[in-house]
């Protein structure tokens, strides 16, 4: 006699609660519900831990920070991109590093369609796991379509950029080392189309003045270099953003172009 009104309530939260845990146990002291242990699954965590049919008995106060997530193999984290609608899926180590990706999400793609199954679990790589996803979020935000991948330390992206900037940005990072430990497996991104796809060059008084757009740094420079090999080094200046859509031969149309031009006079 003297049980708190809901105490009965409680106790048959109390024992489903045990009935999810793979190993540990739990204690009631009146409308107090301490709980430890390690999940049985990813799915029975995420019960526990939010109240097991959706809310807490009246009344009813649930200490879970000494419940341990169930623990996963296939551990990663996929990120993908169709234009505005965003996907995110995968595992994280806690409910702590859940909040901090979704609110990076919906910081990062405002405006867009986000979708996210974010599941917390152990087992992941030994690794800074967290920052990996944060810097995979970041690169994903410069995509216009495409995906990126978190496995064992390893990391792939694949798509198309957003701009010309955001694929100068998503190059320079690649070339760098990757930040968390991870290691490149495949990278595989592209400029963004543009049609008509165009190059420009003007002779001026003080030398010759190119702008368009070339698929590539490296075709990129072999036509800055091929500028200055006919106007002067001084004397070429060079817009050339970047896209994908090129047409065949364009280094050579250029240099073709230009070798006609340094024989005009203006």
């Amino acid at each position: 006699s003297g049980e708190p009104e809901g105490f009965a309530q409680a106790a048959v939260f109390a024992i489903e609660a045990l009935g999810r845990l793979e190993d540990g146990g739990v204690m009631l002291d009146g409308l107090t519900l301490d709980i430890a242990g390690v999940a049985r699954s990813v799915e029975d965590y995420e019960t526990v831990v939010t109240g097991i049919g959706g809310a807490l008995p009246e009344g009813v106060q649930l200490v879970a920070t000494a419940i341990t997530p169930a623990a996963v193999d296939d551990y990663g984290w996929t990120g993908s991109r169709d234009g505005g609608e965003v996907t995110i899926t995968g595992y994280v180590p806690s409910l702590d590093d859940r909040t901090q990706v979704t609110a990076l999400a919906e910081q990062l793609f405002e405006g867009a369609t986000l979708s996210a199954d974010i599941r917390v679990a152990s087992g992941g790589p030994k690794m800074d796991w967290l920052g990996g996803i944060k810097f995979a979020m970041g690169q994903l935000a410069q995509l216009r379509t495409g995906t990126v991948v978190l496995g064992d330390r390893t990391y792939a992206i694949k798509g198309e950029a957003t701009d010309s900037d955001a694929f100068v940005m998503l190059s320079e990072a690649l070339a760098r080392k990757l930040p968390a430990s991870l290691e490149l497996d495949t990278a595989d991104v592209n400029a963004p189309a543009v049609s008509p796809y165009t190059l420009a060059m003007e002779r001026t008084s003080g030398g010759v003045e190119i702008v368009g757009f070339a698929p590539s740094s490296d075709e990129r420079k072999a036509i800055v270099d091929y500028a200055r090999e006919q106007f002067g080094i001084g004397k070429v200046q060079a817009d050339i953003g970047f896209a994908s859509g090129a047409p065949d031969g364009l280094v050579d149309a250029a240099a073709g172009a230009m070798r006609a031009s340094a024989r005009l006079a203006g």
